[in-house]
């Protein structure tokens, strides 16, 4: 399943190069441990030590101004208000937060999601005749009730709060596909701001 564009242009290497200047300019207080990557094996892009780090060493920190949250105020107001009177849980408030800014071309984060994979291949991105290749494997079992589990959150969530807050969405209810992608990509590496 591929992404639906919302900007559209920029090559990768344009994409990657206003990603690395957004990232220095926001992100990192330097402590000259890391450096920004985009040729590393398996992962494609990310951090990697320049110099040896020991157990201890500050190597990144990060304001929490910059994080990608429901709470921050470089959210459009209006969202955070809404989705604290709908009083969700964190997982589909954060989803909507990432959609919401997904969808916006002038977001704060958009150099982060102009380098995000807008096409995935995992398997809850497989197409049917995909999937039943492997239906007589528990690991058919365990997709599909993966792809339920977020249907059923992108039904009770998604569709309700964004044709309630429809000002919200001009482009109409974001679509499931996004849903997914929010789900599979950004979620995982989400982490609770009240731990820190």
């Amino acid at each position: 399943v591929e992404m639906e564009a919302v900007r559209g242009g920029a090559s990768s290497s344009e994409s990657h190069a206003q990603f690395e200047s957004w990232f220095v300019q926001y992100n990192p207080t330097g402590t000259g441990a890391l450096q920004l990557r985009t040729d590393l094996p398996h992962t494609g892009r990310g951090l990697a030590a320049v110099r040896d780090v020991k157990r201890g060493d500050l190597v990144l920190e990060v304001t929490t101004d910059v994080i990608l949250c429901v709470d921050n105020p470089r959210v459009n107001s209006a969202l955070r208000d809404a989705l604290k009177a709908s009083d969700f849980d964190p997982f589909p408030a954060f989803a909507l937060t990432v959609m919401y800014e997904f969808s916006n071309p002038t977001s704060f984060w958009r150099p982060y999601f102009d380098v995000l994979p807008k096409q995935l291949t995992l398997p809850s991105f497989w197409t049917p005749d995909e999937l039943a290749i492997i239906k007589p494997t528990a690991a058919y079992d365990d997709i599909e009730g993966l792809n339920q589990g977020f249907q059923e959150i992108y039904e009770s969530s998604v569709v309700p709060f964004s044709n309630a807050y429809s000002s919200l969405f001009a482009g109409g209810v974001p679509s499931y596909n996004l849903f997914r992608w929010v789900v599979v990509l950004v979620w995982p590496f989400a982490t609770s701001l009240r731990r820190w």
